[in-house]
């Protein structure tokens, strides 16, 4: 359901594991993983600045190659 969908990222955050998410919801491990690699990105460009930026471009363009655009990229950072 849209819920368990939602509720994945924190669950990856607590420390569930794709099988235990995949237990509990039945969901697609491909998509649990596809959710798993976007919450990570998420978490990695949280960790920059604005200045450490060209210091890490594999982040900006793992970000940019699952989706994220520049205003997400901008707000999380």
């Amino acid at each position: 359901s849209m819920l368990c969908v939602l509720c994945s990222p924190n669950a990856v955050q607590a420390g569930y594991t794709i099988d235990r998410l995949y237990a509990l919801t039945r969901m697609d491990k491909w998509f649990l993983y596809k959710l798993k690699n976007i919450f990570d990105t998420e978490q990695a460009l949280a960790r920059l600045s604005h200045s450490s930026l060209s210091q890490a471009p594999d982040v900006l363009r793992r970000a940019k190659r699952l989706g994220f655009a520049d205003r997400q990229i901008a707000r999380i950072i």
